[in-house]
């Protein structure tokens, strides 16, 4: 470039624009990944301390979900799938930020594990409490894992090398925060 070809110098620039355009992303997506493990791992030790703090209200639940549907549509979407509500109309006496992350955690995971097709969300009241489900098309959870899933650091898809696999804290801590709001949580595959 030190002979001063205004088109060789234009073409390394756009180079150069194009690798640090990729090397920021790189950056943002693990910058974004570490966030997300301190920040479940400073849930789990609230969690272990009991000093986790659990505000509830009432909350729309289908306003909530659609809300959270919408958010996550972008990530569906990249990756060919749709997303499909089944939603009644019930509130719940709930913390809506923990609800919001729990059911963002769950959501997150069905993305990660189904390729293509869809993720359902569905509401229903069953004894005066509001169920969800979330439903997927993805390859399912081995029956000698099932037992596990929402043990700390367990993995469901344990030796699929699927990438983004976490380290097996979210279904762990959604468990303690769903039980934190007097609710339950299970798994079917």
């Amino acid at each position: 470039v030190s002979d001063g070809d205004q088109e060789r110098i234009k073409d390394t620039l756009q180079a150069f624009e194009s690798n640090i355009s990729q090397f920021t992303q790189r950056i943002q997506v693990a910058g974004t990944q570490l966030k997300s493990l301190i920040d479940d791992m400073l849930d789990l030790a609230r969690i272990e301390a009991n000093t986790i703090h659990v505000e509830t209200a009432r909350v729309d639940s289908r306003k909530v979900v659609e809300s959270i549907a919408d958010q996550m549509q972008a990530i569906a979407e990249e990756k060919g799938l749709s997303i499909q509500l089944d939603l009644v109309e019930a509130s719940v006496w709930a913390d809506e930020i923990r609800i919001r992350q729990i059911l963002t955690n769950l959501l997150g995971n069905a993305f990660k594990i189904t390729d293509e097709g869809t993720v359902t969300v569905r509401s229903r009241v069953q004894e005066k409490m509001v169920v969800f489900e979330v439903i997927d098309t993805g390859i399912g959870i081995s029956q000698d894992r099932v037992g596990i899933v929402f043990n700390r650091f367990a993995q469901a898809a344990s030796g699929t090398n699927r990438p983004n696999a976490g380290v097996g804290l979210g279904l762990a801590i959604c468990k303690d925060l769903v039980e934190l709001q007097n609710g339950w949580i299970k798994i079917e595959s």
